[in-house]
């Protein structure tokens, strides 16, 4: 069974390259994923508690961010379960 975790984004405005990064408690990067054109507004983003090898993560907390051209959003908590 894959578990998947959804990530709710807001962008302010239409972007044509924008991406979303995970990282751990230590600040150590994740997982990240770029994403294409989107318009303004909430956006859902499926992770599947994987690193970028695609190793299954720890169960804790970590820390999202979407990155926007020059503007980051403020990085949002979430904690992993399974």
């Amino acid at each position: 069974i894959m578990q998947t975790t959804r990530l709710r984004v807001q962008i302010n405005r239409a972007s044509a390259a924008a991406r979303l990064v995970i990282y751990d408690v230590t600040g150590r990067m994740i997982w990240q994923r770029e994403l294409h054109e989107l318009p303004a507004g909430t956006h859902e983003i499926v992770w599947s508690g994987r690193d970028e090898a695609g190793r299954l993560v720890a169960n804790g907390t970590y820390f999202y961010r979407l990155e926007n051209g020059l503007e980051k959003s403020p990085s949002r908590s979430m904690t992993l379960l399974r």
